[in-house]
């Protein structure tokens, strides 16, 4: 998951990271929420990584990057131990 505020480069962030995991053969299955504001309103983005087909996204996560506080606040919980 990439989360932070909106406008900080999140979607862009995850499109740039989809596709160059894409373009080494892996499949790739993204998701992003956000809020209907232009910046500054928190959203995050889950990308699914795989080397079989996927369909969807899945609950928890292995790796979170967060640009700011409030998303680690929100989503740490997630995070596989």
């Amino acid at each position: 998951m990439i989360g932070g505020p909106q406008g900080t480069g999140v979607d862009s962030g995850a499109s740039i990271f989809m596709k160059v995991l894409a373009r080494y053969g892996y499949h790739v299955f993204g998701t992003r929420e956000f809020f209907a504001n232009i910046k500054g309103e928190h959203s995050h983005f889950v990308v699914r990584i795989s080397d079989e087909p996927i369909n969807s996204t899945v609950e928890g996560m292995d790796l979170l990057a967060a640009f700011d506080a409030e998303t680690v606040l929100r989503h740490f919980h997630g995070v596989s131990g």
